[in-house]
């Protein structure tokens, strides 16, 4: 329930809301919404002091069975976002979590932690260095990770694009060696019927058709030629365009941190 707008530059009803499919009678709330939008934009932006978390597990009622072999166990856990803008700007949440035994928690560890109710402990000791520095080659690790996963459908990208321009690119020509095969045709018809001719006038009208039709052979093979050239053109357009989206500007930060203890 949304008692007032919050964010009174945006336009955003109070009154509840709900997630789902078929709702008609509150507010609709998903990740696009206006007021879930300035949320995480706003949490973004907020600097997180690094706190000690217990995440009640054994008691929630929940069965999460990737969790399991981490009760009673405790450690490190590290958040950053990864913005990357090349062919589209897209955002990546890096997870990495630690344990104390050395165990390196999976990413999907990592995020159902989150599904579970936590409390803050009123001490929370400093990271060690050594922890610290394992933290951080995960995060690299997951980065060159998604740097490779988006070349490769960037790349996939290409190939499709240029598979579009091929297969434009035959059509038009088979179009037109078409026109031309059907214009030569007409040509041969008519170079017969010239020769065949029982009087003069008959010839001169051939003639002039004939010379009509090779004219508009001349202008078919124009179209072609300039088919050829335009496939070309847009060819080098595409290569110049995923050229220059090839740079990547990555930025990455820390978003939060936290020592944590499942029970």
């Amino acid at each position: 329930m949304l008692k007032r707008n919050p964010f009174p530059e945006e336009h955003i009803n109070p009154g509840p809301y709900r997630i789902g499919k078929n709702v008609e009678d509150v507010n609709v709330y998903r990740i696009g919404h206006p007021l879930a939008q300035k949320v995480i934009a706003r949490c973004r932006e907020a600097e997180l002091p690094t706190k000690s978390l217990i995440f009640r597990y054994s008691n929630s009622g929940k069965r999460i069975s990737i969790l399991d072999e981490l009760v009673g166990t405790e450690g490190w856990l590290v958040c950053e976002l990864l913005s990357i803008s090349a062919f589209d700007s897209e955002d990546h949440v890096l997870l990495s979590g630690l344990a104390d035994s050395g165990v390196t928690l999976t990413i999907e560890q990592c995020r159902r932690l989150f599904s579970l109710a936590a409390e803050e402990e009123l001490v929370c000791p400093e990271l060690p260095a050594s922890q610290s520095k394992a933290l951080k080659e995960s995060v690299e690790v997951q980065k060159y990770a998604v740097i490779a996963e988006l070349e490769t459908r960037n790349g996939g990208f290409f190939d499709a694009e240029l598979d579009k321009l091929d297969r434009w690119g035959e059509d038009r020509r088979a179009s037109l060696k078409a026109k031309l095969k059907d214009l030569d045709d007409e040509l041969k018809i008519i170079k017969r019927q010239a020769r065949l001719a029982a009087n003069l006038p008959l010839k001169l009208k051939l003639e002039r058709e004939r010379r009509n039709l090779e004219t508009n052979r001349d202008e078919a093979w124009k179209d072609y030629e300039e088919a050829a050239r335009d496939i070309e053109k847009k060819k080098d357009a595409l290569i110049d365009e995923v050229e220059k989206k090839l740079t990547q500007n990555l930025s990455q930060t820390k978003l939060f941190s936290f020592r944590w203890r499942l029970v």
